[in-house]
C-alpha cells in the first residue's frame, strides 16, 4: 500500500468510451449514433482486505510530497467512492476497503505525523495494542 491510486485500482470501475457508429463511405460517411465500448475492465467484487504487515511503510509513503494515500483512505472511509482527477482518471464506486496494519508502538509514535492526527486519518483506524506473554514450563 504505497499510493492512493493503487488502492483505487484494486477496486476500480470499468472505463468506457463512446464510439461513433457511422454509415456511408468516403465523403458520404456520417455519424448516426454512438455505442459504449469498454476500454478497461473493472473489478466485479469491490471488497478488499489489505493486510499491511509493515504499516510503518504505508505511513512513510503517505508523508511523501504529492502522495494521495491518506486522502484516498479518508475518502474510501467516508463514501466508498474515491476518484483521481488526473490525465487518466481512475474511480471506484461503492467500494469497501478494510486495512489490517501491524506496527510496533515505538514505530507508530515515530511515523504518525501531526497532520495524520488532525486531518482524520488516524481516527479512521481502530488501534489495538496486543502483548504476548509466553509461559515456559520445564
Amino acid at each position: 500500500m504505497s499510493s492512493g491510486e493503487g488502492l483505487i485500482y484494486a477496486v476500480r470501475d470499468e472505463v468506457t468510451k463512446k464510439v461513433p457508429i457511422t454509415e456511408g463511405k468516403g465523403r458520404e460517411k456520417r455519424i448516426i449514433d454512438y455505442e459504449t465500448e469498454i476500454v478497461e475492465e473493472g473489478v466485479e467484487d469491490k471488497r478488499v482486505l489489505v493486510i499491511e504487515e509493515e504499516f510503518g511503510k504505508a505511513l512513510r509513503s503517505a508523508k511523501r510530497e504529492g502522495n494521495t494515500l491518506s486522502p484516498i483512505i479518508r475518502e474510501l472511509w467516508d463514501s466508498g467512492s474515491p476518484r483521481t482527477l488526473t490525465k487518466n482518471p481512475t474511480k471506484a464506486t461503492n467500494a469497501h476497503v478494510s486495512i489490517l496494519g501491524q506496527i510496533t508502538e515505538e514505530e507508530l509514535k515515530r511515523e504518525i505525523s501531526v497532520v495524520d492526527l488532525v486531518n482524520g486519518l488516524a481516527n479512521r483506524f481502530l488501534w489495538a495494542m496486543v502483548e504476548l506473554f509466553v509461559l515456559l514450563t520445564i
